[in-house]
């Protein structure tokens, strides 16, 4: 999902942050939908104040802001916003197992809670440790590098969920894990392996909900192949089951089992969600 928070008197990092319309037509069929479980695959934000993007250009904890110049991000606007989602829904679904996989970017913030300077207030400040995961019931799932195997997962019947791993394909994330759910890449993939007719195994990347500009983490400006979309998991008590990547196409839903759906104001749909709208562009 990616949140980016406002900088310096509102002003945005337009090239890389969350889009609010997607969020909103998610959490519009999501209601509709009344899931028994929702996970979270990890980089819920940036992490901008210690970005390797960031790092890479010379600008460590600084973003662009709409005029150009460079900014110092906050920490705290970008907490706020997590908690400000999850409290949402949390108070939507007050009863169903809630779950928050650690992705990369997230996982930046224990490295830089990590050092001296910093290590102090790691306890208060850190992203794992806030206090949204308690607050709101939420089972957190702690990241372990970009290179490792043995990520964290949340199994759904027979679906693993993860976030994934760098460098690793879609074929080694399957044999690793049979069938896997994951995100990461920001695209929208689909492999399988069938041996019988009997025997499922899938591999699914499920895109994001993250503004695809074309700026962000693609060389020379080129497209990224990045895709809005997010997925839904049927399971039956014989574990059979189905997954549903639904894709956002032009900023709306179509045709979703006979509906479709179109953004609206996130503050339209929960006033707690305000924090989450970004001024225009």
């Amino acid at each position: 999902m990616l949140f980016r928070s406002p900088v310096h008197g509102g002003l945005i990092a337009p090239d890389y942050c969350h889009d609010p319309d997607a969020i909103s037509l998610m959490l519009q069929v999501a209601k509709d939908r009344h899931p028994d479980e929702i996970v979270h695959l990890g980089d819920i934000c940036e992490m901008g104040t210690v970005s390797a993007w960031s790092k890479g250009i010379g600008k460590e904890g600084q973003i662009k802001g709409v005029d150009g110049e460079w900014y110092q991000d906050a920490w705290s606007n970008s907490m706020k916003m997590v908690n400000d989602f999850w409290t949402y829904i949390r108070k939507i679904y007050p009863k169903i197992p809630l779950h928050q996989l650690e992705g990369n970017h997230d996982f930046w913030s224990d490295l830089a809670f990590s050092s001296p300077t910093l290590a102090p207030f790691a306890k208060e400040l850190a992203f794992r440790n806030q206090k949204v995961w308690n607050e709101c019931g939420i089972k957190y799932y702690t990241y372990n590098g970009d290179q490792k195997i043995d990520q964290p997962w949340v199994d759904v019947g027979r679906v693993r969920i993860l976030h994934g791993y760098k460098n690793v394909s879609a074929q080694r994330m399957r044999q690793e894990h049979d069938n896997v759910m994951y995100g990461h890449q920001h695209k929208i993939l689909y492999n399988s392996w069938d041996a019988n007719s009997r025997e499922m195994r899938r591999a699914w990347c499920i895109g994001c909900l993250t503004k695809l500009k074309p700026d962000y983490n693609s060389r020379g400006g080129a497209q990224n192949g990045w895709a809005n979309a997010f997925a839904m998991i049927y399971t039956m008590s014989d574990e059979t089951f189905s997954v549903r990547v639904v894709e956002i196409s032009n900023g709306r839903i179509v045709d979703f089992d006979g509906k479709s759906y179109f953004p609206k104001p996130l503050s339209d749909i929960d006033m707690n969600l305000l924090s989450l709208e970004l001024p225009p562009e």
